[in-house]
């Protein structure tokens, strides 16, 4: 770890239980998912205040999300999991809810599944598609879900 390139992001704003940070590289910004109050903040760098706040009204409110990330789209998804079990998807120019993702198909031909808690997620550089762990899904697997 090189002391000399750590960099503390963002001074103004406290971050009281983060839980995940990830990049978007279609605007070089940085997402710190706070999971307490239920916020994901989109940084610009030093000292910087949030350029967007996702979760800050009763239309998009989170229940301590966990995990964030960011299409090729710069379309942003949060993983919801403890309380809400779903998935939403925003658009990262405006924050404007797109879609939210409530369940999936199970790893069992006929049978739905539902999400129960997601713990992570991450995006596949090789097609886009988007990973979620699901720490206790009903079938114990992880899920895959295609970009809507």
């Amino acid at each position: 770890l090189d002391q000399d390139k750590i960099v503390e992001v963002n001074t103004t704003q406290r971050y009281s239980n983060p839980a995940d940070i990830t990049i978007d590289p279609s605007s070089n910004t940085i997402l710190i998912t706070n999971s307490q109050p239920g916020r994901v903040y989109k940084v610009g760098g030093l000292g910087l205040p949030a350029s967007l706040i996702l979760g800050n009204n009763a239309k998009d409110m989170f229940c301590e999300p966990t995990a964030t990330v960011v299409d090729q789209h710069g379309d942003i998804f949060v993983g919801d999991g403890l309380c809400h079990n779903r998935v939403v998807k925003f658009s990262g120019l405006t924050g404007d809810q797109i879609s939210e993702i409530t369940s999936r198909t199970s790893s069992v031909p006929g049978t739905p599944g539902v999400f129960g808690q997601v713990s992570s997620m991450t995006v596949s550089p090789v097609n886009g598609e988007i990973f979620l762990a699901d720490s206790v899904s009903r079938n114990g697997h992880s899920a895959l879900i295609p970009l809507l």
